[in-house]
Formats: structure tokens, C-alpha cells, sequence
């Protein structure tokens, strides 16, 4: 009598590398994609969340710059 084994379930570091491999394959299919097209007015949601960064980061500098534009002023 041949008795089967019961299909083994995944391990929870089997389930993580397997997520792993699936985000790392997004990015690769993202990077083809850049590449392909190029990233000029691109609207995935990388790149708009990139351009709202740097938008950011930008106004932050202008405005720390006239600050110290004008505390020198002062000085």
C-alpha cells in the first residue's frame, strides 16, 4: 500500500522570498519600461512621486536661501 504525502505548505520564508522576488521583478519590468520609453513625462507612480519630492525639496531651498539672503542683509 502506497500512501501519498500531503502537499507541503509554504514556509514562511518561502512566502517572503517569494514576495521578494515578485517586488523585484515590478522594478525590473518599471527599469524596461524607463528604458524603452524614457522617463520624459512619464506618469507611473514612481515618477510622479519623484517630481512631488523634488518639487518639495526645491520650494525648502528657495525658501532657505531668501532667509539667508536675508539675514545677510541684516548683517
Amino acid at each position: 500500500m502506497i500512501t501519498e504525502k500531503p502537499p507541503k505548505t509554504k514556509s514562511k520564508k518561502a512566502e517572503r522570498l517569494e514576495k521578494q522576488s515578485q517586488e523585484y521583478l515590478k522594478e525590473i519590468e518599471l527599469a524596461k519600461f524607463h528604458e524603452e520609453r524614457g522617463k520624459i513625462k512619464c506618469e507611473c507612480y514612481q515618477c510622479e512621486a519623484q517630481k512631488e519630492i523634488q518639487a518639495e525639496v526645491k520650494a525648502k531651498v528657495k525658501k532657505e536661501v531668501r532667509q539667508a539672503e536675508k539675514e545677510f542683509d541684516d548683517f
